[in-house]
């Protein structure tokens, strides 16, 4: 802080590179914005050092093209503000912006190279077949400027078993010398999400077998796996494990289990679990309402809805989809309409915008609006 000729203290450069990390780290946009509207009125929005944070801010907010205008303007960039793009660009999803940004970077001056974690941040992009070529290339430019990162290889792994070559997912794997739980937790979650998820419960007793114990996104992983591979007795084993070692009352984990006893369809187990939870959250409420639906099951679904919004639960998008979609498969109108009227009360304009009303069940004879 700066004292002003009013005696005031001002907020000077470390003020707010301190303040916007927490900003973006809180998803507190408005709050942001007023942080880049002082930066701006003191001058302090010329210093490159804010002007990265802003651009951390603006990305991990959502606003990617704020944060692209601010790089844009910006003529002294380094290779953190090329790094925060690249990784706000990844972190949303756009392959052609990462990659149109990351080859500007390679083409660009030599005072500015990529590093380890322009790479780290560009990796996770490629979750699909149509980017492994893209994936490669990343690969062998870290060869060649010998990144040995470890977080670097675990991002490689999953990448690759995402884009279905899990040959290289393995290649990588297997050149790692001292493997840690995240480099097992690369492989067992690729081979999960892979054609062949029994890989994963092959590879977690290999992981076993060199003296690692799983984590929680071990055991998510696996439950993944038998949840495809709709193995009962697999899943039971690895709850099992997660209820010995406390494991249970970890958010993700008991939603993994949940929607493990989903997919194998016993919705009594479901229950009873959803029962046994003390708090639970409205993403716990929607997995199990999402779960009857997907068993067939409407009228139960519509039921525990019920229950939610008597327990003071706020419903979500989500939570309306569901419930128009249970009651698409009910012949009875007078339940669309209780859900319809509740929409427009409640929920108008956050259904607008994520644009639930095509899910208005057409049976009916209505159409959406």
């Amino acid at each position: 802080m700066e004292e002003g000729d009013d005696g005031a203290f001002m907020p000077d450069v470390a003020t707010v590179v301190t303040v916007l990390p927490v900003c973006a780290r809180e998803r507190e946009i408005g709050v942001g914005k007023g942080v880049h509207g002082w930066a701006v009125k003191l001058s302090l929005d010329n210093e490159l050092v804010v002007n990265n944070a802003l651009m951390d801010m603006y990305c991990k907010c959502g606003c990617i093209t704020d944060a692209q205008m601010i790089f844009k303007l910006n003529n002294n960039k380094n290779v953190v503000s090329w790094n925060t793009m690249v990784g706000g660009f990844s972190a949303e999803g756009d392959i052609h912006g990462t990659f149109d940004l990351l080859r500007q970077m390679l083409a660009g001056s030599e005072d500015v190279k990529a590093d380890e974690v322009t790479i780290l941040n560009a990796v996770p992009v490629c979750i699909d077949e149509s980017v492994l070529p893209s994936l490669k290339e990343l690969h062998c430019y870290s060869l060649k400027q010998e990144f040995v990162y470890d977080e670097l290889a675990n991002a490689f792994i999953s990448s690759y078993a995402k884009c279905g070559s899990l040959s290289y997912a393995q290649c990588v794997f297997h050149g790692i010398r001292s493997k840690t739980v995240n480099s097992w937790n690369a492989l067992i979650g690729g081979y999960a999400q892979s054609s062949d998820p029994r890989l994963s419960l092959d590879a977690y007793l290999q992981m076993k077998v060199s003296g690692l114990l799983p984590d929680l996104f071990t055991v998510s992983s696996l439950l993944s796996a038998c949840s495809k591979l709709k193995s009962l007795r697999l899943g039971k084993e690895v709850h099992g494990f997660i209820i010995r070692n406390w494991l249970e009352r970890d958010l993700f984990v008991y939603l993994s289990v949940l929607s493990f006893y989903i997919h194998c369809g016993e919705l009594c187990t479901v229950q009873v679990l959803f029962d046994a939870m003390e708090d639970n959250v409205l993403v716990s409420w929607n997995t199990v309402i999402t779960g009857y639906l997907q068993n067939g099951f409407p009228e139960r679904a519509l039921g525990l809805f019920r229950q939610m919004v008597l327990y003071g639960i706020q419903p979500c998008g989500i939570s309306m989809m569901t419930v128009f979609g249970a009651c698409s498969l009910l012949p009875s109108l007078r339940l669309g309409r209780e859900a319809h009227a509740y929409a427009l009360k409640h929920l108008l304009e956050e259904c607008h915008d994520n644009g639930i009303w095509n899910t208005w069940p057409s049976k009916r004879g209505y159409k959406t609006l």
